[in-house]
């Protein structure tokens, strides 16, 4: 598996190159470590996450994550 799916039951994944990772909630580690190896979080998580620690409107953090960085 190359791209992992945020559906995937929280658990112990094979990854590339014969290295497994655990999936806990949206977090990614290498198996038997600490070691933060990524998120599956999804856009509009982020989105609204976004939107609420920063205070900023619903709007803004949908143009904060699509249209500035197609610029």
């Amino acid at each position: 598996m190359k791209i992992l799916d945020p559906n995937l039951r929280d658990g112990v994944h094979e990854w590339r190159d014969g290295q497994r990772i655990v999936k806990e909630g949206y977090k990614l580690y290498l198996e038997g470590t600490d070691t933060l190896a990524g998120s599956v979080i999804t856009l509009d998580t982020s989105v609204r996450n976004f939107s609420r620690f920063t205070g900023c409107s619903l709007g803004e953090a949908i143009k904060c994550a699509t249209y500035n960085p197609a610029k």
